[in-house]
C-alpha cells in the first residue's frame, strides 16, 4: 500500500480514536452531570428536612412563650366548655361535634339512644343554613329537598335556630341546642300535647331519631342555625309523642359527682388564675378550704335568690367577690377555667398606666379582673350552685378587698 493509502487509513483511525474519545466525554459529563443533580437533590431535601425539623422545634418553641396583647394575656383555650366562634374564626366541623355532644347529653337526661353525625346531613344542613342567612328568612326547607341519597321519600326532620346581631355575631356552641331544648316547659309528658312551639324539643328528644347532622351560617347582623335529623321525627302525633318523648330521669343527675367533680374544677381554677398571676409579676394564690365553704354557701344563696352581690360575713365586708353565671347546657360537667377568663377579660378596659377603669362607672365590674392579679391576696376559695336551669352560679372569695388606687399592686403582663 503506498503512502497515500496508508496516510488515508491512519487518519480514519485517527477520527475514530477521536469520535470515541469524545463520546467518552460526553457519557462522562453526562454521568458528572447526573451525579451533581443527584447531590443537589440530596442536599435539597436535606435542607427542606432540616427546615421542616426547625419549624417543628420552632412550634414547639411557640407553644411554650407566653403571648401578649398589649398588657394582658391571650389565654390558652384547653379547658373552654363553651366555644365561641365569630364569622371569621368559626371552625365549623368543631361546632358540629360540640353540638353533637350537648345534644346526645340531652337525649341522656331522658333516656333516648345517642346521635351520630353524618357527612351527608351536616351538608344538607349547611347548604340550607347558607340560603336561609342570604335570604333573610326562617322557614323550614321543602320536604323533597331535604333526603339522603338512596333513601328519598324518607323523613328527614328538620330544627332552625336565629340569632341576631345582639350576640355580637357570635356563636356559642349549644345556642341552638339550648333554644331548642328550653321549649320542655310547655311539654306535657302525661299527655303528650303542648301548650306551646316545642316542635324543636320534640325532635330533638326523639327516640327513634339515629343521625343527625348541623349547618350554621352568618350574613351581616344575623346568624342562622340548621339541624337535620334521621329518620326525622314530630309524626303521627296522637300514637307516638307519649312513646318517642321519654320524661326526664332523673334532674338529679345534672349535679351528680360523676359530672361534677369538684375537686378538679377547684383545681383548674386555681391553675387558671395562678398562670395568669405568673406573667403578671405576682405570687402564687393558694386555695383554702374555709373560703371554699363561704364561696359555695354565697353561690347557692345568689343561685336560690336570683340576687347577685358581695359576700358579707355577719354584716362585714371583707374577703372580695368574684360571681358569674356561665349558661353551659352542660353546667354539671364544668372543668374549670371559663369563668376565670371571663373575669380577666375584663381588663381589657383597665388603663394599667392610670391603674384604673377606663369608665369609673364599670370601676367595680372591671375589679373582677383586678382581683385575679392583686399583689397582696394570698389566697382564695371557689363555689358553684347548679341551678334547675342547668346554669352555672360561680364565686371566687378572695382573703381582702381590692382597694383604690391600685399603685404597687396591679401589674401589665410580662
Amino acid at each position: 500500500m503506498g503512502c497515500l493509502g496508508q496516510k488515508t487509513v491512519e487518519d480514519k483511525n485517527q477520527k475514530k480514536e477521536q469520535n470515541f474519545n469524545r463520546n467518552e466525554e460526553l457519557i462522562r459529563r453526562e454521568e458528572e452531570e447526573k451525579r451533581k443533580k443527584e447531590e443537589e437533590e440530596k442536599k435539597l431535601k436535606e435542607e427542606e428536612k432540616k427546615k421542616q425539623e426547625e419549624q417543628e422545634k420552632e412550634k414547639e418553641k411557640n407553644k411554650e412563650e407566653v403571648q401578649k396583647k398589649g398588657p394582658l394575656l391571650i389565654l390558652p383555650e384547653d379547658n373552654i366548655e363553651l366555644v365561641t366562634f365569630t364569622e371569621k374564626t368559626m371552625n365549623l366541623k368543631k361546632m358540629q361535634l360540640l353540638e353533637l355532644e350537648e345534644h346526645n347529653y340531652l337525649r341522656k337526661l331522658h333516656g333516648s339512644p345517642p346521635l351520630i353525625l353524618n357527612e351527608e346531613l351536616n351538608q344538607i344542613a349547611q347548604k340550607y343554613a347558607i340560603k336561609l342567612a342570604k335570604e333573610k328568612v326562617m322557614r323550614h326547607s321543602k320536604e323533597e329537598d331535604r333526603y339522603l341519597k338512596g333513601k328519598k321519600g324518607e323523613w328527614v326532620g328538620e330544627n332552625l335556630h336565629f340569632a341576631s346581631a345582639s350576640r355580637g355575631l357570635q356563636y356559642a356552641s349549644g345556642d341552638m341546642s339550648k333554644a331548642w331544648y328550653s321549649e320542655i316547659k310547655d311539654y306535657n309528658f302525661e299527655t303528650g300535647k303542648s301548650t306551646g312551639v316545642t316542635g324543636h324539643f320534640t325532635q330533638l328528644i326523639w327516640k327513634d331519631s339515629k343521625e343527625v347532622g348541623f349547618g350554621v351560617a352568618f350574613n351581616g347582623s344575623i346568624l342562622m342555625s340548621v339541624a337535620n335529623y334521621y329518620p326525622g321525627g314530630n309524626f303521627n302525633m296522637s300514637q307516638c309523642y307519649k312513646e318517642q318523648i321519654p320524661k326526664l330521669i332523673s334532674k338529679e343527675e345534672k349535679t351528680s359527682k360523676e359530672l361534677f367533680n369538684l375537686e378538679s374544677v377547684k383545681k383548674n381554677e386555681i391553675d387558671a388564675i395562678n398562670y395568669i398571676r405568673k406573667y403578671h409579676q405576682v405570687s402564687n394564690l393558694e386555695l383554702d378550704e374555709q373560703l371554699c365553704e363561704k364561696a359555695a354557701k354565697h353561690a347557692e344563696n345568689m343561685g336560690k335568690t336570683g340576687s347577685f352581690s358581695s359576700y358579707y360575713d355577719n354584716g362585714e365586708w371583707k374577703n372580695w367577690t368574684n360571681w358569674g353565671i356561665l349558661y353551659l347546657l352542660r353546667g354539671a360537667n364544668y372543668k374549670g377555667g371559663e369563668g376565670v377568663r371571663k373575669w380577666y377579660k375584663k381588663l381589657e378596659e383597665y388603663d394599667f398606666n392610670l391603674k384604673r377603669a377606663k369608665n369609673k362607672n364599670d370601676e367595680f365590674y372591671i375589679n373582677m379582673g383586678v382581683a385575679l392579679i392583686y399583689k397582696t391576696f394570698k389566697k382564695v376559695g371557689f363555689g358553684y350552685f347548679i341551678k334547675d336551669d342547668n346554669s352555672l352560679i360561680t364565686v371566687a372569695l378572695f382573703d381582702g378587698l381590692v382597694y383604690s388606687p391600685h399603685e404597687g399592686e396591679v401589674f401589665p403582663a410580662a
